[in-house]
């Protein structure tokens, strides 16, 4: 309690040199406690904070905020154990992009795949975007080997794989070169029998129709 009467006594003190034009006490505070200030602000403000100061925007380039942040969120993540498969798991910020991913984007699944999952669609989507000549077997085969190495039975780490794959197409920003992508996609790393073959040609042509539709009503 004490603690808590002590940041109540300074919040008017601080607003008040403000107004006088006294000095920023933000900039006096230990960069630990700023960091633990800036992580309880809601995530979708943090393009706005980091633009406010240079010196937030420092911290929100640090590794240190991002470790945090990724622990305060979700705490299973400092379980420290060996990353499996051929797609790294990179730094703070990344695991938080991952984690949040999985949770935005693929919210059915779980458990110990969590995370790997949000990698695998990031690695995805990245190199979707990026790359003007990609090998959609080496990439099938990738997200794959991802979950493979995590122990995952071989069917479920293809329906798996199959189901982010299905996920980055419904967040791909609709353009003829990415359609084209796409549809070459499909016909390279999904065979006829998948049990989802069907569900993702279904979402390449709701792609197309609604590019279509977007260039007909510019």
């Amino acid at each position: 309690m004490a603690e808590a009467s002590t940041v109540d006594e300074l919040g008017p003190k601080f607003s008040q040199e403000e107004d006088q034009g006294g000095p920023d006490w933000f900039e006096r505070l230990p960069e630990h406690v700023l960091i633990e200030i800036l992580i309880r602000i809601p995530a979708p403000n943090w393009p706005a904070a980091a633009c406010a100061k240079k010196q937030w925007a420092a911290l929100f380039k640090s590794e240190e905020l991002w470790r945090l942040a990724l622990l305060r969120k979700w705490p299973h993540t400092a379980e420290v154990e060996r990353w499996p498969g051929p797609i790294g798991r990179g730094c703070s910020k990344r695991r938080y992009r991952a984690m949040h991913a999985s949770k935005a984007v693929l919210p059915l699944i779980g458990g110990d795949v969590e995370e790997v999952a949000g990698h695998v669609y990031l690695y995805l989507k990245e190199q979707l975007e990026s790359a003007s000549s990609v090998s959609y077997s080496l990439l099938h085969g990738t997200t794959i080997n991802q979950f493979l190495a995590c122990k995952m039975a071989g069917n479920e780490a293809q329906a798996l794989a199959s189901q982010i794959w299905i996920a980055v197409i419904n967040n791909l920003d609709k353009t003829d070169r990415r359609l084209s992508l796409l549809i070459r996609a499909a016909d390279v790393f999904l065979p006829s029998y998948s049990k989802s073959h069907g569900l993702l040609v279904e979402r390449i042509v709701s792609f197309r129709d609604c590019h279509r539709f977007f260039k007909l009503t510019i």
